[in-house]
């Protein structure tokens, strides 16, 4: 679970992992949060070093929490196979974390 009230600007493009209490888990990226949600980027057609210019789906804080770098790297999602080459952070991103 992420804590909204303790997020920072600092935050913003950090890697989340999105794990419901149904169905599979999915990376992303955090763009931004209100009171009630926080909204996570989790397609951007492989460009992550834009992902701020993608819209952020709104997602309960309770489902969602900061991930690593090589957790990123290593989620499979069920039926869809490996990540691509493209899912993978470039070295400047990976700072980020």
């Amino acid at each position: 679970m992420i804590d909204i009230a303790k997020l920072r600007k600092e935050d913003i493009g950090k890697w989340v992992l999105y794990t419901p209490s149904y169905g599979r888990s999915e990376k992303g990226r955090l763009k931004s949060w209100n009171e009630n949600w926080i909204f996570v980027v989790y397609h951007c057609a492989g460009e992550w070093d834009r992902f701020q210019d993608y819209t952020g789906a709104a997602t309960n804080p309770k489902d969602l929490r900061f991930t690593s770098i090589e957790e990123v790297i290593s989620v499979r999602r069920a039926g869809h196979g490996k990540l691509t080459i493209k899912d993978v952070p470039s070295p400047q991103e990976a700072d980020m974390i």
